[in-house]
């Protein structure tokens, strides 16, 4: 048994409190929160929190860190992983299409280290399944498709359907689910959305992450038309819809499942408004990855209007292709350099209590009897914000 104290400890009410002793077992079950200072509690400077929740991650893509220039926006970025891609294809080897794999093991291993309890992790290959049953991080994941011609919804679906039922295989938890409005035609957002209400699974998208996706949906127009064109893609739209991305896509989510929008760059007070009154309000956890959203679009939420409309926010870091670092607390230490009127202690709520609820993990995020959450301790932190230098270490 172990006694743990600090500064400040975060509780599931969402609030920092001081005179807290966790108390735990060797294994790391929390066995009783006291609301006083043990004398014989080892005491930490700092915040104690549990693990953190990654809620969005691409793990495969770790071997690409670097590879990408910065502020490309999001059709040279597409662009670029799509040519890092092909390549890794055409120069596979035995030898070499293992090292993509070994880089992901190492970028899961340095994310469990800064404090990482648990990930959700997209996924378009099997190429991580083997490393996550052998991972001490908890990992959800999501089965990701795309393809831009109605006709091959079905074939792309059942391509996706072996990949979920081989990490069933596997034994990992995981879901189906579509990549972005751009990128999914009606007849495949239809299967997927009818697969996760039958299987209840969880269901997530990338969101208005970069303006020419609004402006793809409202006029036909922008960026991403201009990409898909350049390349000989037809795009499945073949007029303009008058209405943002989310607006679009938000016909074609499940009805039973929790939904999770991922990024949210460009996510309006209209578009707020217009998912409470179409009842969907109350399940969606809105996903912030900063870091990724300035390392390519050179641009951030507006944070603080998506905090004052209630929204529950979870925290993701994207990939080490969009990003330096796995890090979350590098995550919250951005939010709060660029938001620091939100609390700190609603910035730890969303990168634990809120991500664990999405994923319906209740044994992780919170310090409560019978939890293994783990333990982090950050040092650097307060009440009044996070050093520059704040470093998160793990305790348990």
């Amino acid at each position: 048994m172990q006694k743990l104290t600090a500064d400040f400890i975060l509780l599931p009410d969402g609030k920092l409190h001081r005179d807290i002793t966790l108390v735990l077992d060797d294994a790391g079950t929390v066995l009783e929160v006291l609301h006083s200072k043990a004398d014989d509690a080892v005491h930490h400077n700092g915040i104690l929190c549990p693990g953190f929740i990654n809620s969005h991650c691409h793990l495969e893509l770790s071997y690409m860190e670097g590879a990408i220039e910065r502020h490309r926006q999001l059709t040279g970025f597409i662009e670029d992983l799509v040519q890092l891609r092909q390549n890794a294809a055409a120069t596979a080897t035995d030898r070499s299409v293992s090292v993509p794999v070994s880089v992901s093991k190492r970028a899961s291993v340095a994310a469990y280290q800064s404090g990482t309890q648990a990930i959700g992790d997209i996924c378009n290959t099997p190429d991580t399944f083997e490393l996550k049953s052998h991972s001490p991080v908890r990992y959800h994941s999501f089965i990701e498709l795309f393809n831009l011609d109605p006709a091959q919804a079905e074939v792309t679906f059942q391509k996706g359907r072996q990949l979920y039922e081989l990490a069933l295989e596997k034994k990992l938890s995981a879901s189906i689910v579509p990549h972005a409005p751009y990128s999914v035609p009606a007849e495949l957002h239809r299967l997927i959305s009818e697969f996760s209400d039958t299987h209840h699974g969880l269901w997530s998208i990338h969101s208005q992450e970069t303006e020419s996706e609004n402006e793809m949906f409202y006029s036909l127009s922008g960026q991403l038309v201009n990409f898909f064109q350049r390349r000989g893609f037809l795009s499945f739209l073949d007029k303009p819809h008058g209405m943002s991305s989310i607006e679009y896509v938000q016909h074609y989510f499940p009805s039973k499942s929790r939904l999770m929008l991922v990024h949210n760059t460009f996510t309006s007070p209209g578009d707020i408004d217009m998912l409470k009154s179409a009842g969907h309000f109350n399940r969606i956890s809105f996903c912030l990855c900063p870091k990724a959203n300035l390392y390519i679009e050179n641009t951030l939420p507006d944070i603080s209007m998506l905090w004052k409309n209630g929204c529950k926010l979870v925290v993701g870091t994207d990939s080490l292709a969009s990003n330096d670092t796995l890090s979350v607390l590098e995550e919250l230490k951005t939010i709060h350099r660029h938001a620091p009127e939100i609390p700190v202690a609603d910035l730890l709520t969303w990168a634990t209590v809120n991500g664990a609820e999405y994923f319906g993990w209740s044994d992780l995020g919170r310090f409560e009897k019978g939890a293994k959450p783990g333990v982090v301790l950050i040092e650097g932190a307060g009440l009044d914000g996070f050093e520059r230098n704040a470093d998160a270490e793990r305790l348990i």
